[in-house]
Formats: structure tokens, C-alpha cells, sequence
């Protein structure tokens, strides 16, 4: 009785894991570096998400994505005003990805320790949190 107990608990512990790693998060940062506020959206298989409202000289929005792991990869089209970026998430995409909205362009998406451009585009950020606007 005692090792059918156990046997169960195990199988048990093991459905838990399986299904409690069944999503990918994502959580995406879009930074507005530009004079005006930004309303952005994320589109996907062609219906734009609510948009969120990205304030002007350095401010900061974060969007938390869950995406069922049956459904990856998945397409993404960012739109911030008259800009627009295509990317994707799949299964390798890292935890946090970072956007810069310039007045132009959208940068990204970025990841912590991305190189060249993207380096250019972190000192942006970081000039921005320090208080230094750059246009």
C-alpha cells in the first residue's frame, strides 16, 4: 500500500510539472524616447491588442506576453504611431526583450547584452533612467 502511495504522488508531481511548463512568458519593454507620447500595439495574425500609452521623453511601458508552447512560433507586429516592427517569439526567445521607440524607427527587439547597435540603443535607455533626455 505504501509503495502504490508512493508510486501515485510521484505520477501526480509529475503531471504538475508538465502542465505548469506549458507557456512561454515574455515580457517586452518599450521605451519612448521621442517628444511625444506613443500609443502602441501588438498585432498578431492580424488583430492589433489593446494599445498602451508609452509616455514621451524616456517613459517606460512593460507587457507581459503567455503563449501557449503548442502555438510557438508566433509572428508579432509592433506598431507605435506611424512605426512598425516585425518579430518573433519561439521557444529559444530570452524572458525580457527591450524596444526603443525613436522618432523615426523602433528599435528591436533587444537583449540585455546585445552588441553594436544594440549597445547604442541601451545608453540611450540608460540616459534616459539617469535623467538626460536624448533626441
Amino acid at each position: 500500500m505504501r509503495t502504490t502511495r508512493t508510486v501515485w504522488m510521484i505520477g501526480m508531481l509529475l503531471t504538475a510539472g508538465l502542465l505548469m511548463g506549458c507557456e512561454k512568458k515574455v515580457t517586452l519593454t518599450y521605451t519612448n524616447v521621442t517628444s511625444n507620447d506613443v500609443d502602441v500595439a501588438l498585432v498578431e495574425h492580424g488583430v492589433s491588442g489593446v494599445p498602451v500609452t508609452v509616455p514621451s521623453g524616456g517613459g517606460k511601458v512593460r507587457q507581459e506576453l503567455k503563449i501557449d508552447n503548442d502555438f510557438l512560433p508566433v509572428s508579432y507586429l509592433l506598431k507605435a504611431g506611424a512605426r512598425e516592427k516585425a518579430f518573433t517569439i519561439d521557444k529559444d526567445t530570452k524572458d525580457k526583450l527591450w524596444f526603443h521607440i525613436l522618432p523615426t524607427k523602433i528599435i528591436g527587439p533587444l537583449g540585455e547584452h546585445d552588441t553594436a547597435e544594440a549597445k547604442w540603443e541601451h545608453d540611450i535607455e540608460t540616459k534616459v533612467e539617469s535623467g538626460e533626455v536624448v533626441r
